[in-house]
């Protein structure tokens, strides 16, 4: 995943991103943190998660990177420790590290990365021998993207969209299963999660899906609000009375732990 222009702001994603953050926790309760002494936090977003990361194991150092220079500076302006707990601007795919970790986690990240066996290349050269890799993203959120191509199809933003390609993907189980295995790990988990996360109102879910939809991000700040409305008008006619009633969404995801072989 590479931008030649910024289009997240960590300082709005810390505040619509509680749904990435408990996914992550959840993620993580499968694992004892504590028994890994020095950590890789892949897309690491506005820190949170690697800080959380870093209070479970003190005596250890943990990184986190991210493709966004704005979601690097506000983790490091937020939460950084010298020696301990470190960010940098770095791609998924590029992972400028040798046998460094024992333990790489990922989470909310791998939907947005088009070189999906570069990223599992460059996680095993990264880890040490027998290192865990715990890995948990968004496979997909069906009917809200139906909405969102439907709705950018149409003829008063289509102008405005021409020269957008959407960088979210919809990776299948078997894909991720060829890329993990072919890049020499062992998968002991591969758990598939249906759910539904729930806003409260329409409005605190527009704000959920513009800070981080990108055709949402690719229009200027003052339509962003209209074009989601437009969206969210399709997509409520599309889903079932409690997701409307609740300002819901249903997304399917993917929690993996692999080991280095």
């Amino acid at each position: 995943m590479s931008h030649a222009e910024d289009l997240w702001d960590g300082s709005e994603y810390a505040h619509n991103s509680s749904m990435q953050y408990r996914q992550a926790l959840e993620a993580l309760e499968r694992i004892d943190v504590s028994l890994y002494k020095r950590v890789l936090d892949i897309g690491c977003g506005n820190g949170a998660v690697t800080k959380y990361l870093s209070q479970q194991i003190p005596s250890s150092q943990v990184v986190g990177v991210d493709v966004s220079p704005s979601m690097v500076e506000f983790a490091r302006r937020t939460y950084a420790e010298p020696g301990r707990l470190d960010f940098r601007q770095m791609n998924a795919d590029q992972l400028d590290f040798d046998e460094s970790f024992d333990l790489v986690c990922s989470f909310s990240i791998l939907h947005w990365v088009k070189r999906q066996w570069a990223v599992w290349s460059g996680i095993h050269r990264v880890l040490c021998s027998s290192g865990r890799v715990l890995i948990g993203f968004q496979a997909d959120h069906e009917e809200f993207w139906d909405a969102v191509s439907i709705v950018s199809e149409r003829s008063h933003w289509k102008p405005l969209l021409s020269d957008f390609e959407d960088p979210y993907h919809h990776w299948t189980r078997e894909f991720m299963m060829r890329c993990i295995r072919g890049n020499g790990f062992y998968v002991d988990r591969f758990d598939e999660i249906i759910g539904d996360e729930y806003f409260g109102t329409r409005q605190a879910l527009a704000d959920f899906f513009c800070s981080w939809v990108p055709v949402a991000r690719h229009v200027s700040a003052e339509i962003r609000q209209d074009l989601m409305n437009e969206i969210l008008d399709l997509y409520y006619q599309r889903i079932d009375s409690e997701l409307v009633e609740k300002a819901g969404v249903r997304i399917r995801r993917y929690i993996i732990q692999a080991w280095k072989r």
